[in-house]
């Protein structure tokens, strides 16, 4: 049973290392509410991988700990780019009343 538990437990760390790639697909594709999914998705591997911390061995937890690791990297990416388009939208917005005063100034 112990075999099935660490492969288990080799499976959800695996897992975890797919979501990330997904993630930084998704950070490339400025795909926003993707990468919230994929982040929300690789909270739950962690916490299945975590459940029975007693049947982890030094070599998955410094795994675990370099996916967290990359996981802050890119929730500061999505952020960064979240911010961007933020100011950009603000932009478009101002401009766009800009245009409806020059319009109705005519």
């Amino acid at each position: 049973m112990k075999t099935a538990s660490i492969q288990m437990l080799i499976d959800y760390i695996a897992k975890m290392s797919d979501l990330l790639k997904e993630l930084e697909h998704t950070i490339d594709e400025h795909d926003i509410e993707k990468a919230k999914l994929v982040i929300s998705e690789f909270n739950v591997e962690t916490k299945k991988t975590l459940e029975d911390s007693s049947k982890l061995d030094e070599s998955h937890y410094k795994s675990i700990q370099a996916s967290l690791d990359r996981l802050n990297e890119l929730i500061i990416k999505v952020a960064d780019i979240q911010k961007s388009k933020g100011v950009e939208l603000g932009t478009i917005v101002n401009v766009k009343k800009k245009l409806n005063v020059y319009k109705n100034n005519k």
